[in-house]
């Protein structure tokens, strides 16, 4: 057998290696870049593009949370959720508010649709949710606090 014979089913093999070495870093870089950028929008924006700051958080909190979290906090609500300040308490346990306020809105405890009220606690909307979500899950950012 020549050197020649030998060496073209060694390239044929390497050929099929690098092709799909490169499928898979082409499919791994397609998914990075789709969840990068479904970050950028659940994290930063909205949506609609609007920027995910307290003034944007707050509109839903005054619909739809502080009818409880007020102050003082009524229906059991266990603290009041009016000021950007609020937010951002830290719990005895070290976790600040904002975390919380995650974790009740993902797990859908929140709003407390279980309370028997007249008028009933309405849910959030998706964009609702959406919204809240992005800023919570961003740290709940100040923005520049200039809320109209």
């Amino acid at each position: 057998m020549k050197s020649d014979e030998r060496i073209e089913p060694a390239l044929r093999r390497v050929s099929l290696f690098v092709a799909t070495a490169l499928a898979i870093l082409v499919t791994h870089c397609a998914s990075t870049a789709t969840t990068r950028e479904d970050q950028s929008l659940n994290g930063g924006t909205s949506g609609a593009g609007v920027t995910l700051d307290w003034c944007a958080a707050e509109v839903v909190l005054q619909h739809k949370c502080q009818r409880c979290h007020r102050d003082p906090p009524q229906n059991g609500a266990p603290f009041a959720l009016l000021t950007y300040p609020d937010t951002q308490v830290i719990d005895n346990k070290g976790k600040p508010r904002f975390q919380l306020m995650s974790e009740a809105v993902t797990s859908n405890y929140m709003p407390a649709q279980f309370l028997k009220l007249d008028p009933p606690v309405e849910p959030l909307t998706a964009d609702e949710r959406s919204l809240l979500l992005g800023w919570l899950n961003q740290g709940a950012p100040l923005g520049d606090g200039a809320c109209q």
